[in-house]
């Protein structure tokens, strides 16, 4: 198959008409045996990582320590208005990166170009980093916690509506940062 059909976004009209036209194969005129193919991304197929990739930066701080756990407390992503590309939402977390940066936080970005989100996070941590059987975190988890207490989206605080039947007047909450385990 022709190599200049290659794209970074799934849903691009040439990799969807490449992927009919192998799906309607028949080199027997009667069986199809690619009726079910499907698009799908190969890792590291993407454009160049962000200097501060968080999958590389848990690699190199962590070798072969498996989970890796890091702190996530922002997040840009399109959530199907086709208003951002790819690129402005990595263009985005990565300017908040670097004021994290900045401020003297250890902060790494991962995209994830499939759902159209990238993630900012702090740190890098093995899984001392929370006991699941206290359910408490570590110390410097906690610390985190307590310096960033709201999860931005597209750089702002993200408020959950109180559940229906609230009495009126009652606020919405802040939704809270999250460890999470590093992507592989």
């Amino acid at each position: 198959w022709s190599s200049d059909v290659c794209s970074s976004d799934l849903r691009d009209e040439q990799a969807r008409a490449a992927l009919e036209a192998v799906k309607a194969l028949s080199p027997d005129g009667r069986a199809k045996p690619f009726a079910k193919a499907y698009l799908t991304r190969v890792p590291g197929t993407g454009g160049p990582a962000s200097p501060f990739d968080l999958v590389t930066a848990a690699k190199r701080k962590m070798p072969g320590v498996h989970p890796t756990f890091t702190f996530q407390v922002a997040m840009w992503g399109d959530f199907d208005s086709n208003t951002l590309t790819q690129e402005q939402l990595e263009a985005k977390a990565d300017a908040h990166c670097r004021s994290l940066r900045g401020r003297g936080f250890d902060a790494f970005v991962h995209s994830d170009p499939d759902k159209r989100m990238t993630i900012v996070t702090i740190g890098v941590f093995d899984s001392s980093a929370y006991d699941p059987r206290s359910t408490l975190f570590s110390a410097p988890v906690e610390k985190l916690f307590k310096q960033f207490p709201t999860m931005l989206v597209n750089g702002d605080e993200l408020l959950i509506p109180p559940p229906k039947g609230s009495p009126a007047g009652t606020a919405p909450t802040r939704q809270t940062c999250v460890l999470i385990e590093v992507p592989k």
